[in-house]
């Protein structure tokens, strides 16, 4: 399947919204599950938008795929990567990290965790759950981070 943008993506079908780089200002995840790209159909695109004070931007936007390099894990036709988004600061550091949720290419799912930084969400130091690591078993269907929007 080739690359495009003929508006199959899913862009907008999660959205969270939080301040990644703590200047103050809202960004905006934007997941694109069904995004297609490197020959795999729905293998998923996460975009973050910066906030400023005349509101977003695209410029400084930064676009993350389960096959941008530093990203943990395999890219997968079918991985739904940014199915379900959340931003939220979760180390009380004042910029908010986006949590990415994707089925994985599996019914069980997977999770992963990009940190915020000054300059934005960054890959560096990102984390890779999938369902196998839980514990769960294969074929279980439980879909871990698929829905987790607010």
């Amino acid at each position: 399947m080739p690359d495009s943008d003929d508006g199959t993506d899913d862009f907008g079908s999660a959205v969270s919204v939080g301040d990644v780089n703590g200047d103050g200002y809202p960004d905006v995840a934007v997941g694109a599950p069904n995004e297609d790209y490197g020959g795999l159909e729905n293998a998923g695109k996460v975009t973050v938008l910066p906030g400023r004070k005349g509101g977003l931007s695209g410029t400084g936007a930064k676009a993350f795929t389960s096959s941008t390099s530093g990203v943990p894990g395999t890219a997968k036709a079918q991985g739904d990567f940014g199915i379900g988004l959340k931003v939220v600061d979760t180390n009380g550091d004042g910029r908010a990290e986006v949590l990415v949720g994707a089925l994985d290419g599996t019914e069980n799912g997977a999770l992963w965790s990009f940190r915020g930084t000054s300059s934005g969400t960054t890959v560096t130091g990102s984390r890779h759950v999938g369902a196998t690591a839980l514990g769960l078993p294969a074929g279980a269907g439980l879909r871990v981070g698929s829905r987790y929007n607010c």
